[in-house]
């Protein structure tokens, strides 16, 4: 008994430090024509985000294979601090920090030897972060979030579209389906960037999501239109 009860303490350690040090996890299937092209991992915990997005075999017939790693420190409500960029594609490379000040953002791309400071808004966020906020607004309203997008300032405008039960990894759930437009405020210079970053910020599609109808706002599913033909993201894996 004693030690059924001392393995059951051992587990709930575990299980404890697992929460600490991992956080929020989500998997994603990105599919083009209904085919699986790239997955998607998010990592946060303790002020960080991890983004993984790494092609599948079957991408370099329908688009460039990607290896790409984003990783963001930040402060109260995702203001980014520190954003790193690790972009692998076949006809692009970066490795990148960008470190944000009040008002101000110094890059810096050691791959192309670029150094820049730029202006930025005390809010701004990359597009992460800032889908990461935008869980915690309320999604029935009509939100506006600012956005630092390869050195340009964009907004992107929320819009409640509707309430859904949606077939899901997690079985029915409930959701909230919203509707995002990206527009550019400032920077009339088009920077060449990962597939990913130029996919979803873009004045010409809208980009939807849908968040699980409770507290915790799970994005269940994404989906965004480029030509031809639509791209999904499907959670395949949830752990909080």
């Amino acid at each position: 008994m004693k030690m059924l009860k001392k393995n059951k303490l051992l587990a709930l350690f575990f299980i404890i430090i697992y929460c600490l040090v991992y956080g929020e996890q989500m998997n994603f299937d990105i599919k083009y024509l209904n085919i699986s092209v790239a997955k998607l991992h998010f990592s946060l915990h303790e002020n960080e985000l991890m983004v993984k997005a790494k092609s599948t075999n079957i991408t370099s017939f329908l688009t460039d294979n990607i290896d790409n790693l984003y990783v963001v420190s930040y402060r109260d409500e995702y203001i980014p601090v520190v954003y790193k960029k690790m972009i692998k594609q076949e006809k692009y490379k970066e490795n990148s920090t960008t470190i944000y000040h009040d008002n101000s953002a110094d890059y810096l791309n050691t791959i192309k030897n670029e150094n820049f400071k730029y202006a930025v808004s005390q809010d701004s966020r990359e597009i992460f972060t800032a889908l990461f906020y935008l869980r915690n607004l309320d999604l029935q309203n009509q939100n506006t979030i600012n956005l630092d997008v390869n050195r340009n300032h964009w907004q992107v405008r929320s819009g409640f579209v509707k309430k859904c039960q949606i077939n899901t990894i997690l079985g029915k759930k409930k959701s909230i389906l919203v509707k995002l437009d990206f527009k550019k405020i400032k920077g009339a210079v088009k920077i060449k960037s990962d597939i990913l970053t130029n996919n979803l910020v873009n004045e010409k599609n809208s980009l939807y999501f849908w968040f699980s109808d409770d507290q915790y706002r799970i994005p269940l599913k994404a989906e965004y239109q480029t030509s031809p033909f639509s791209v999904t993201w499907l959670l395949t894996n949830y752990q909080k």
